[in-house]
């Protein structure tokens, strides 16, 4: 009894509707943990066509939710700058008056 879900696109013979395992994600989360590795296999799962759709969507929310937290460090760091940049002036002018 095969029947496919009219609300669903149909399979690509990939088995990517299928839950992940937990030793998949536990692959997944090493590979995370590795620098610069883990920047080009978010990207390479995060546009995948095949694979499974649960990384990708992983990998879609996290490269998301990581330049959100840039651009929010980049504007706490840029007003941080703007706040403590006359103070530290000021002070290495007093420092060369004694």
């Amino acid at each position: 009894m095969n029947q496919t879900r009219p609300d669903l696109p149909p399979s690509s013979g990939t088995n990517s509707e299928e839950p992940m395992t937990l030793g998949d994600w536990i692959i997944v989360f090493l590979i995370s943990s590795i620098p610069c590795v883990n920047i080009i296999m978010l990207i390479v799962w995060a546009v995948s066509g095949t694979g499974n759709i649960n990384r990708k969507r992983y990998a879609q929310a996290y490269i998301i939710f990581f330049l959100i937290v840039m651009a929010i460090s980049i504007v706490v760091g840029i007003l941080f700058g703007a706040i403590f940049a006359p103070l530290v002036n000021e002070l290495a002018n007093q420092m060369y008056q004694f």
